[in-house]
């Protein structure tokens, strides 16, 4: 989680349709910690690795298997990402969640 978090600039903003629904770099940090904490065997696989690309911004469709740490069965989380960059870092991060129905009591 750490080093997906340090691939972002320190003014980045993080974008979803979820409950904190635009956030700073300590907020995704926030965030997420828990998230991971909650998770086992994760395995991200890139579903179409270039969906667009327009200047300094890239859309990805990616895919997080998992298992919780209290739940049996492998989960996913299926998403296109937009990400925009500014000195190699993300300086601005979207996500549109494609499937999403894992989260539960995890969610901060």
């Amino acid at each position: 989680m750490d080093a997906m978090v340090d691939l972002c600039s320190e003014d980045v903003v993080y974008q979803d349709a979820g409950p904190s629904s635009q956030i700073d770099r300590e907020e995704m940090r926030r965030m997420w910690t828990p998230i991971f904490a909650a998770m086992e065997h994760a395995q991200a696989t890139v579903l179409n690795s270039f969906v667009g690309v327009d200047g300094d911004t890239v859309a990805a469709h990616w895919q997080l298997t998992f298992r919780r740490r209290d739940v049996v069965e492998p989960l996913e989380i299926e998403t296109f990402a937009i990400y925009a960059f500014r000195d190699g870092m993300i300086r601005r991060w979207t996500s549109i969640f494609r499937k999403f129905d894992w989260m539960g009591d995890v969610w901060p």
